[in-house]
């Protein structure tokens, strides 16, 4: 998803986001090159909180949102890292 600029409205004299998209997917890689590691953590977990983070700072736009995910190697998606709430 992609954010334009900030736009200046001259009448409420405040800064608001404005959405260049009405959707967006995110796809999250579960193969096994994700129980690889990154600066010492799995590369699953790494993306998994990048998920999280997305979900909580992206402002409510009214966008319609996905997430897909492929892979699903047994270790990395069906292990204690994909109980894990995102």
């Amino acid at each position: 998803m992609w954010l334009s600029e900030p736009k200046y409205f001259y009448f409420c004299k405040r800064l608001e986001y404005v959405s260049s998209v009405d959707n967006y997917l995110i796809i999250l890689d579960a193969s096994s090159s994700m129980d690889d590691t990154y600066n010492g953590n799995k590369k699953f977990t790494v993306a998994r909180e990048i998920v999280k983070r997305l979900g909580q700072t992206l402002p409510e736009l009214g966008q319609n949102a996905g997430l897909r995910s492929f892979g699903h190697n047994q270790q990395v998606s069906d292990g204690q890292h994909w109980r894990q709430s995102i």
